[in-house]
């Protein structure tokens, strides 16, 4: 078991000091031999801090009633809170939170929050939004991206994925179906597309459809994205040697500074300097370089160093 987070298989840690590290692990040691007490009071102390685990643990805690009385309305603010930070399990368990423990469910709140886990990294919401898409609860049906979100999930080790995964190949076609490497650019350009998009937070839904069986018929073809008009001036947060190392520190910034740039439109830009290509991680889409400096400060000012640059650049 990670000590960082109990009741959680797969979680993409922040960095941490080492004292905060310790305090977490200690309410996690302390539950684990049930005293409970102990551990809530360790959590308090970080979460009081901000540490999206402690956060999160929280959250577990008073969703299942060990250590507090049992409280959905406070798991729900803890599970907020982490996810803010970046935490994608908090994410995931929200989603789950609105899907399962509500009276009718918030599927469209559930939906979202399933969206944003799986495009962080989540297993559990890759699983559920692969079966929402699969099923046709996520807008037009589409069986390969269903396929690929659950494959993701699969590669993680789920077994509820593994077993979706072979039920889903009766309907996905052969050719249809995306490699590892193929399914995980999938997630960082939807990844990317997400934040883009800057959802609302959906009024609470009144929908009460459970998630039907298998689709007998072929997918609906999803209509290709609007074009967006091209920024003038982004916000540089990185410069590094590969997309990947670029779409690792994405998910780094947003587990340390998900507050600040959980909302941040990303894009990795590939430059061509002295016949290498560099990957510079940039946020924003701003029409002057004022709007843009204006942004970079309020980066710096929380410890993100920053640099503005033309969007060509």
């Amino acid at each position: 078991m990670n000590p960082r987070s109990f009741l959680l298989a797969f979680l993409l840690l922040p960095a941490m000091t080492a004292s905060a590290c310790a305090d977490v692990a200690r309410g996690v040691a302390a539950f684990e031999r049930g005293d409970y007490k102990a551990a809530i009071d360790e959590w308090l102390v970080d979460a009081a801090a901000g540490d999206p685990d402690a956060l999160f643990n929280l959250g577990q805690a008073y969703r299942l009633g060990r250590g507090v009385e049992k409280d959905l309305d406070k798991a729900e603010s803890y599970y907020r809170r982490a996810a803010a930070a970046g935490h994608p399990a908090a994410m995931g368990n929200l989603g789950t939170l609105y899907y399962f423990s509500k009276t009718p469910p918030m599927i469209a709140d559930a939906l979202q929050w399933w969206r944003q886990g799986a495009v962080a990294g989540d297993p559990r919401s890759q699983y559920m939004l692969g079966a929402l898409i699969f099923n046709g609860k996520a807008g037009p049906r589409d069986l390969a991206e269903a396929y690929a979100w659950t494959a993701l999930a699969a590669k993680a080790g789920l077994p509820d994925a593994r077993q979706a995964l072979a039920t889903m190949a009766q309907y996905v076609p052969e050719n249809a179906r995306e490699s590892d490497s193929a399914a995980e650019a999938r997630m960082s350009e939807t990844g990317r597309r997400y934040w883009q998009s800057l959802l609302p937070r959906p009024a609470a839904g009144a929908e009460t459809a459970a998630i039907p069986e298998a689709p007998s018929g072929p997918p609906a073809q999803t209509p290709p994205p609007a074009p967006q008009a091209s920024p003038a001036y982004r916000v540089n947060l990185a410069t590094l040697p590969t997309r990947a190392d670029a779409e690792t520190a994405r998910r780094h910034l947003l587990a340390r500074h998900g507050a600040l740039l959980g909302t941040a439109t990303f894009h990795v830009a590939a430059i061509e300097r002295n016949g290498q290509t560099i990957y510079r991680l940039q946020a924003g889409a701003y029409a002057d370089s004022a709007a843009a400096g204006k942004a970079c400060a309020a980066y710096k000012a929380a410890g993100v160093d920053c640099f503005v640059v033309r969007a060509a650049d």
